[in-house]
């Protein structure tokens, strides 16, 4: 919980001065009670409000991004969930499938004299490795010796072929991917046709799992900033369901407005993301601070307080928490009585 309130110290002083003189003393030693004057403080420019800090959750509906075609056991398993090109997925029988950036399918083995789109897309990856030649559809002499190379350089059989199901295209990299890790684990036997790699699809929910006592202190609506690493993004608080398995309470985090939370900055928004939440409960607000106990209130409902003359200054209250009040009305560096009128 991180609060942000800005006070000083002279309320109490102020108040122990105020209330310190409290006796007369004459000349035969009794003494009797003086009226003690108000205590007063000094009015100064601060800031109040409060904010709560969650752990967010995302879910995310998915898709196949493709179906395994290698069949054998399987030997590497990456941990990793964001890929680039080039990166393994996994390994069946030392033979890597690696992700490339593509929105055609891999669909043959590829060999010299082959042209297509798909041809196209392995020549891009061999560029982006650094290997040279043109990015174009064919597999000539040059895309034969850049696989052969690549092949030797990552320990496979130097054949100059890519074998269909080696190569996984993804419309745009980097990407983030989830394993079906009940398939797919080291040491499982692969006999091809299985799904095991999916992509998000659709927009993300984000949410925050919360006992009954925080969802309480959640109001509907508030404002909440989403942080990822270095990326951040604004939203709200919105609807809240019970889950009466876990008797746990579900908020959804919704975009400014009842929107959505990201349309094309939503790299960062996805299953398995370190996603903070940080919730105004009390929105921030600064100006002239006052004690709660300053302020008062006349029959029609107006709000004041006095200063030390005994003078009246109606104000605006414009934030308050913690005992201290955010004012519009009176100025900073005024002289105000702590408690209001004598009673």
């Amino acid at each position: 919980m991180r609060r942000m309130i800005m006070f000083t110290a002279a309320v109490v002083v102020a108040a122990l001065i105020g209330l310190g003189a409290g006796y007369v003393f004459f000349k035969d030693g009794t003494k009797v009670p003086s009226e003690a004057a108000p205590a007063t403080v000094t009015v100064e420019t601060g800031s109040v409000g409060r904010s709560l800090n969650y752990a967010a959750s995302v879910a995310m509906d998915s898709r196949a991004l493709a179906t395994n075609v290698l069949a054998g056991v399987v030997t590497f398993v990456s941990s990793d969930t964001t890929f680039s090109s080039g990166q393994t997925l996994y390994e069946v029988g030392k033979i890597p499938v690696v992700v490339v950036e593509g929105r055609v399918p891999f669909y043959r083995e590829l060999s010299r004299g082959m042209k297509g789109a798909d041809v196209k897309q392995l020549n891009a990856f061999l560029g982006v490795l650094g290997f040279p030649g043109a990015v174009d559809d064919a597999f000539g002499s040059r895309t034969e010796l850049n696989v052969r190379q690549w092949q030797k350089n990552t320990g496979q059989p130097e054949t100059g072929k890519v074998p269909l199901g080696q190569l996984v295209a993804s419309p745009s990299l980097p990407v983030h991917l989830t394993f079906d890790l009940k398939i797919l684990h080291t040491g499982a036997l692969l006999a091809g046709g299985e799904a095991l790699v999916s992509v998000p699809s659709g927009n993300p929910r984000v949410f925050l799992a919360l006992n009954e006592s925080q969802q309480a202190l959640l109001p509907a609506g508030a404002k909440v900033q989403l942080t990822s690493g270095e990326q951040k993004w604004s939203g709200e608080v919105g609807e809240s369901r019970k889950n009466e398995q876990s008797f746990t309470y579900e908020v959804d985090i919704r975009g400014v407005g009842g929107g959505a939370l990201c349309t094309d900055d939503c790299a960062g928004i996805a299953p398995g993301t370190d996603l903070q939440a940080t919730i105004d409960i009390v929105p921030q607000v600064s100006g002239p601070l006052v004690p709660r106990s300053a302020i008062m209130t006349d029959a029609v409902g107006t709000t004041y307080v006095i200063d030390a003359s005994g003078l009246r200054h109606d104000v605006k209250v414009l934030g308050a928490s913690q005992g201290v009040v955010v004012v519009e009305g009176i100025d900073a560096g005024s002289q105000i009585r702590v408690f209001g009128e004598d009673s």
